[in-house]
């Protein structure tokens, strides 16, 4: 990400607003068709090491097939381990096309 910080960041944003946007269509979850939110991407942890991260305020909700308001589960919007997986999917999906994807090591996209 350091020495490809245009593609990374670009294809990290959107690989994390498309895992929130499938993850909302789940009827386990939302299942909302539509739903929206704001991102923010940080490279810099809290202790000003190098840790490339995004931040989203997300609804609890979003609105079905019908328009109609859905709320999602009390408890969470969408479980972190479904967006794990389905982040790591479409990043590793969208960064196959660029300069850096063959510097990533294989195992960064093994499930653990």
């Amino acid at each position: 990400m350091l020495r490809h910080p245009q593609q990374a960041y670009s294809a990290m944003m959107s690989a994390a607003a498309e895992a929130l946007k499938t993850g909302a269509t789940n009827e386990r979850h939302a299942g909302a068709t539509e739903t929206s939110f704001s991102g923010v991407l940080h490279s810099w942890g809290r202790d000003l090491t190098y840790h490339p991260h995004c931040h989203f305020v997300v609804p609890a909700g979003g609105v079905d097939s019908d328009g109609r308001w859905t709320s999602s589960r009390l408890s969470v919007f969408v479980p972190a381990q479904i967006l794990a997986v389905l982040f790591r999917n479409k990043l590793r999906d969208g960064l196959r096309n660029t300069e850096c994807f063959d510097e990533i090591p294989s195992s960064v996209w093994q499930r653990t």
